[in-house]
């Protein structure tokens, strides 16, 4: 899990210790999300703390408190597929034990891994961190929040890029889990830390400027999508509205073909009537003019 006993200053990275300011009580650092951190204390306890509340002078060892625990629910992806279960046995620096959900236990090799994520029960979504839920209707999302707001609704940012406002009142909030990314390798992750504890108000400045760029890049990237909506809805109104014009011109027509049918229908009968009328009249012709020769 990592070296003991070099104590570094510690920046908010996966991994860093340090300590609550209320008790001075060591933690360990799992994400750090805007404002907020999520933390580890010593028994295993998970916690998401405001920053103001986490001192980082005079940080603990890289590793005295470990991140991962025996139990923890999580997330393996290799290039053959994603598995999900409990933790085993705490992992080493080759392996994880992986208890699937209908009991087999499984070993599989770190360095086959392209990511591991802890994953984290919640009742709220969390604005910058990445998570995973089922809507009422049965459809699974999983992304990244963008901002949380105040009518119960989120903007995030799903795997597949698109940007969509989320209603939290048509959310299994029971199946809501947060993922908190956690390194491959963690002695690179541990030398990370030493690496980065120099520059760590610079480095952590960086993040947060671009975390404070996040919501209004998802806020834009939403005003185009409602504004390709919009067009996408002119659009069909138009068709609608020539469809209906379409419609209109044809029962017109209809109405005009059917009063030529019964117009024809009508002086067809009036040449059959003049016609009879003809024969008759030629037949009274006839039958006189035999009369004149027998008188």
């Amino acid at each position: 899990m990592g070296e003991e006993g070099h104590l570094t200053p510690a920046p908010l990275v996966y991994g860093a210790c340090v300590q609550l300011v209320e008790g001075d009580e060591p933690v360990v650092c799992l994400l750090p999300v805007r404002e907020h951190v999520f933390v580890r204390k010593e028994d295993g306890t998970i916690l998401r703390v405001t920053r103001k509340k986490l001192s980082l002078e005079g940080g603990l060892a890289h590793g005295s408190i470990p991140a991962l625990r025996e139990g923890d629910d999580v997330l393996l992806e290799s290039a053959a597929g994603k598995l999900r279960g409990k933790l085993g046995a705490t992992p080493d620096d080759d392996h994880f034990g992986l208890l699937l959900s209908h009991g087999q236990e499984l070993k599989v090799e770190r360095s086959r891994l392209q990511a591991i994520s802890l994953l984290l029960p919640s009742d709220e979504l969390v604005g910058g961190a990445r998570f995973m839920v089922k809507s009422k209707s049965g459809n699974s999302y999983e992304g990244t929040v963008g901002q949380v707001l105040p009518d119960r609704r989120a903007l995030v940012k799903l795997q597949n890029g698109r940007t969509v406002d989320l209603r939290l009142d048509r959310l299994q909030l029971e199946t809501l889990v947060l993922s908190i990314p956690v390194p491959v390798d963690e002695k690179a992750a541990a030398a990370a830390v030493q690496v980065l504890a120099a520059p760590a108000e610079a480095a952590a400045a960086a993040a947060e400027a671009k975390l404070a760029r996040e919501p209004s890049r998802v806020e834009d990237e939403l005003a185009r999508e409602r504004q390709s909506a919009r067009l996408l809805r002119q659009q069909l109104q138009e068709v609608l509205a020539e469809r209906e014009r379409l419609e209109t011109d044809m029962k017109e027509r209809e109405r005009a073909l059917e009063s030529e049918v019964w117009r024809g229908m009508a002086t067809h009968r009036d040449l059959s009537d003049a016609k009879k009328r003809l024969r008759e009249l030629e037949a009274e012709i006839e039958r006189r003019q035999e009369e004149q020769q027998e008188g």
